[in-house]
């Protein structure tokens, strides 16, 4: 368990943060994830993209959630683990820990949880996936149909296609931040953090709203 202060210690000395991640309890997420591992040289960069025709302010990465490979080969009760990367210390994400561990526990440990229950929700078909393995991890790189049509047929995918194939992790995220919001008779989160997770909750409803009005044939009458 950790506490505030060993948070603040954590925040100005980027030697000490794997030792804080390696005393963090983390509580109703303990079984779904194997390990805490802190990335010195992650990207620090934030970036501006594009969902759904909406142009948004993409942070610095903070955590990612990373799935066994046998999660996906869609094989149930597999742990992920999670890196976590500088940005995660930054006051400006997360001024106080409780903020840290709702990003943690609350939203990637949700995620964990997700694909320890259900591992169909990342799993890749393997006819159509070329990777190579990283540990216990499969990083994939060449999706072979795209390969193909690419480089001689010249196939592109559809607008629908395009914008669709976001979709599913739109929903995905969005129950996560869900999820913490949640938490917060649970946990003291800053109003700059509560803030940030309305923003992305905004940010993904909007999505998932424009795409089921703008393709209804695709959706039907399920919302």
């Amino acid at each position: 368990m950790v506490n505030e202060a060993q948070y603040r210690r954590a925040i100005e000395d980027s030697h000490y943060r794997q030792q804080f991640l390696d005393a963090v309890d983390l509580e109703d997420a303990s079984p779904y994830i194997s390990s805490l591992l802190y990335i010195s040289d992650e990207s620090k960069e934030a970036v501006t993209i594009t969902i759904g025709g909406e142009k948004i302010d993409w942070p610095a990465p903070t955590m990612r959630l990373i799935p066994s490979f046998l999660s996906r080969l869609n094989m149930k009760w597999r742990k992920s683990k999670i890196r976590v990367c500088p940005y995660a210390f930054s006051e400006k994400k997360h001024p106080q820990l409780d903020d840290f561990l709702g990003t943690l526990i609350d939203h990637e440990g949700y995620h964990a949880k997700e694909i320890f229950e259900s591992p169909e929700t990342i799993a890749y078909p393997l006819w159509k996936t070329v990777g190579w393995f990283v540990g216990d991890e499969i990083v994939d790189k060449v999706d072979i149909l795209d390969m193909i049509f690419h480089k001689f047929f010249e196939f592109r995918r559809s607008p629908e296609e395009t914008y669709l194939g976001f979709l599913p992790q739109a929903r995905w995220e969005l129950s996560a931040y869900n999820n913490q919001m949640m938490k917060i008779g649970r946990r003291n989160f800053s109003q700059t953090y509560i803030e940030s997770i309305k923003d992305w909750q905004n940010v993904y409803r909007r999505y998932i709203e424009s795409m089921e009005k703008k393709y209804p044939e695709f959706f039907g009458s399920k919302r």
